[in-house]
Protein backbone atom coordinates (compact mmCIF):
# COMPACT_ATOMS: atom_id res chain seq x y z
CA UNK A 1 0.00 0.00 0.00
CA UNK A 2 1.35 3.39 -1.01
CA UNK A 3 1.46 6.29 1.46
CA UNK A 4 -0.15 9.40 0.05
CA UNK A 5 0.46 12.65 1.89
CA UNK A 6 -2.82 14.46 2.47
CA UNK A 7 -2.46 18.23 2.73
CA UNK A 8 -4.93 20.02 4.94
CA UNK A 9 -3.76 23.40 3.67
CA UNK A 10 -6.28 24.86 1.19
CA UNK A 11 -5.01 25.38 -2.36
CA UNK A 12 -5.74 29.10 -2.09
CA UNK A 13 -3.86 29.50 1.21
CA UNK A 14 -1.50 32.22 -0.10
CA UNK A 15 -4.38 34.28 -1.51
CA UNK A 16 -6.36 33.90 1.73
CA UNK A 17 -3.34 35.04 3.75
CA UNK A 18 -2.99 38.08 1.49
CA UNK A 19 -6.68 38.94 2.05
CA UNK A 20 -6.17 38.71 5.83
CA UNK A 21 -3.52 41.43 5.58
CA UNK A 22 -5.99 43.68 3.72
CA UNK A 23 -8.68 42.95 6.32
CA UNK A 24 -6.34 43.92 9.16
CA UNK A 25 -5.37 47.31 7.68
CA UNK A 26 -7.11 50.16 9.56
CA UNK A 27 -9.43 47.67 11.25
CA UNK A 28 -12.12 49.13 13.49
CA UNK A 29 -11.85 47.97 17.08
CA UNK A 30 -14.25 48.91 19.82
CA UNK A 31 -16.43 51.99 19.59
CA UNK A 32 -19.53 50.94 21.53
CA UNK A 33 -21.30 48.82 18.92
CA UNK A 34 -20.70 45.10 19.15
CA UNK A 35 -21.41 42.47 16.50
CA UNK A 36 -21.15 38.79 17.36
CA UNK A 37 -21.43 36.33 14.45
CA UNK A 38 -21.39 32.53 14.33
CA UNK A 39 -22.73 29.69 12.20
CA UNK A 40 -24.64 26.51 12.94
CA UNK A 41 -21.13 24.97 13.39
CA UNK A 42 -19.81 27.74 15.65
CA UNK A 43 -17.24 30.41 14.80
CA UNK A 44 -13.84 28.68 14.90
CA UNK A 45 -12.16 25.86 12.96
CA UNK A 46 -15.10 25.65 10.57
CA UNK A 47 -15.12 23.02 7.85
CA UNK A 48 -18.08 22.61 5.50
CA UNK A 49 -18.21 19.92 2.83
CA UNK A 50 -20.16 19.85 -0.42
CA UNK A 51 -23.90 19.90 0.22
CA UNK A 52 -23.71 20.92 3.88
CA UNK A 53 -25.80 23.92 4.80
CA UNK A 54 -24.65 26.95 6.71
CA UNK A 55 -26.90 29.15 8.80
CA UNK A 56 -25.65 32.48 10.12
CA UNK A 57 -26.54 33.90 13.52
CA UNK A 58 -25.73 37.25 15.05
CA UNK A 59 -26.22 39.38 18.11
CA UNK A 60 -25.87 43.18 18.36
CA UNK A 61 -26.03 45.48 21.37
CA UNK A 62 -27.67 48.46 19.59
CA UNK A 63 -30.19 48.91 16.78
CA UNK A 64 -28.16 48.90 13.57
CA UNK A 65 -27.82 48.02 9.90
CA UNK A 66 -25.84 44.89 9.00
CA UNK A 67 -24.05 43.82 5.84
CA UNK A 68 -22.53 40.39 5.15
CA UNK A 69 -19.99 39.52 2.49
CA UNK A 70 -18.71 36.07 1.65
CA UNK A 71 -15.20 35.85 0.20
CA UNK A 72 -15.03 32.72 -1.98
CA UNK A 73 -11.93 30.59 -2.49
CA UNK A 74 -11.64 31.75 -6.12
CA UNK A 75 -11.32 35.41 -5.08
CA UNK A 76 -14.89 36.49 -5.87
CA UNK A 77 -16.81 38.29 -3.14
CA UNK A 78 -20.58 38.02 -2.89
CA UNK A 79 -22.95 40.21 -0.91
CA UNK A 80 -25.06 37.85 1.21
CA UNK A 81 -27.09 40.51 3.00
CA UNK A 82 -26.98 44.26 2.46
CA UNK A 83 -28.07 47.09 4.73
CA UNK A 84 -30.45 44.86 6.72
CA UNK A 85 -31.91 46.77 9.67
CA UNK A 86 -32.13 45.24 13.15
CA UNK A 87 -34.45 47.33 15.31
CA UNK A 88 -34.64 47.71 19.09
CA UNK A 89 -36.70 44.49 19.41
CA UNK A 90 -33.70 42.43 18.16
CA UNK A 91 -31.02 44.02 20.38
CA UNK A 92 -29.13 41.57 22.64
CA UNK A 93 -31.04 38.62 21.20
CA UNK A 94 -29.82 35.85 18.90
CA UNK A 95 -31.01 36.64 15.39
CA UNK A 96 -30.83 34.15 12.50
CA UNK A 97 -30.14 35.61 9.06
CA UNK A 98 -33.24 34.78 6.99
CA UNK A 99 -31.22 32.89 4.35
CA UNK A 100 -29.49 29.51 4.30
CA UNK A 101 -26.36 28.76 2.28
CA UNK A 102 -25.17 25.46 0.76
CA UNK A 103 -21.49 24.53 0.40
CA UNK A 104 -20.38 24.10 -3.20
CA UNK A 105 -17.36 24.81 -5.43
CA UNK A 106 -14.99 26.59 -5.37
CA UNK A 107 -13.39 24.97 -2.32
CA UNK A 108 -10.67 26.24 -0.03
CA UNK A 109 -10.16 28.96 2.58
CA UNK A 110 -13.09 31.37 2.57
CA UNK A 111 -14.20 34.23 4.82
CA UNK A 112 -17.58 35.34 6.13
CA UNK A 113 -17.33 39.06 6.92
CA UNK A 114 -19.96 40.98 8.85
CA UNK A 115 -20.34 44.73 9.28
CA UNK A 116 -22.71 46.65 11.55
CA UNK A 117 -23.43 50.41 11.56
CA UNK A 118 -25.85 52.58 13.45
CA UNK A 119 -26.43 54.46 10.17
CA UNK A 120 -27.33 53.11 6.71
CA UNK A 121 -24.50 51.70 4.60
CA UNK A 122 -23.44 53.42 1.42
CA UNK A 123 -24.41 51.33 -1.63
CA UNK A 124 -21.77 49.00 -3.07
CA UNK A 125 -21.19 48.36 -6.75
CA UNK A 126 -22.17 44.78 -7.62
CA UNK A 127 -22.46 42.60 -10.69
CA UNK A 128 -25.25 40.01 -10.79
CA UNK A 129 -24.10 36.56 -11.96
CA UNK A 130 -26.48 33.60 -11.79
CA UNK A 131 -28.58 35.31 -9.11
CA UNK A 132 -25.63 36.25 -6.88
CA UNK A 133 -24.45 39.81 -6.34
CA UNK A 134 -20.65 39.94 -6.56
CA UNK A 135 -18.58 42.99 -5.62
CA UNK A 136 -17.51 44.90 -8.72
CA UNK A 137 -14.45 46.45 -7.03
CA UNK A 138 -11.39 44.75 -5.59
CA UNK A 139 -11.06 43.97 -1.88
CA UNK A 140 -8.69 46.80 -1.00
CA UNK A 141 -10.95 49.42 -2.60
CA UNK A 142 -14.01 47.98 -0.86
CA UNK A 143 -12.32 47.89 2.56
CA UNK A 144 -11.07 51.46 2.07
CA UNK A 145 -14.62 52.60 1.29
CA UNK A 146 -15.91 50.90 4.43
CA UNK A 147 -13.23 52.27 6.77
CA UNK A 148 -11.47 55.06 4.94
CA UNK A 149 -11.19 58.70 5.92
CA UNK A 150 -14.60 60.34 5.50
CA UNK A 151 -16.53 63.25 6.88
CA UNK A 152 -17.54 62.23 10.38
CA UNK A 153 -21.22 61.69 11.00
CA UNK A 154 -21.78 62.51 14.62
CA UNK A 155 -22.86 59.51 16.67
CA UNK A 156 -22.38 56.83 13.95
CA UNK A 157 -20.88 53.64 15.36
CA UNK A 158 -19.46 50.77 13.35
CA UNK A 159 -18.30 47.21 14.07
CA UNK A 160 -16.79 44.45 11.94
CA UNK A 161 -16.04 40.76 12.37
CA UNK A 162 -14.76 37.87 10.25
CA UNK A 163 -15.03 34.09 10.38
CA UNK A 164 -12.69 31.84 8.38
CA UNK A 165 -14.44 28.89 6.75
CA UNK A 166 -12.71 25.98 5.01
CA UNK A 167 -14.81 24.35 2.32
CA UNK A 168 -14.05 20.91 0.87
CA UNK A 169 -15.53 18.65 -1.78
CA UNK A 170 -15.59 15.66 0.65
Amino acid sequence: MRNVALSLKPQNFAEALSDQKVFGKDEIVGGGLSLEVWTNKGAENLVFTKGERMKIFLRVNLPCHVRFLYHLADGRRTVLLDDYYLDESKVNLVYEIPKEFECDAPYGAEVLQGFARTDKFDPVQTVNVDGYNFLAEDLEKFVTQQRGMKRVKRGVLQAETRIVVTTMEK
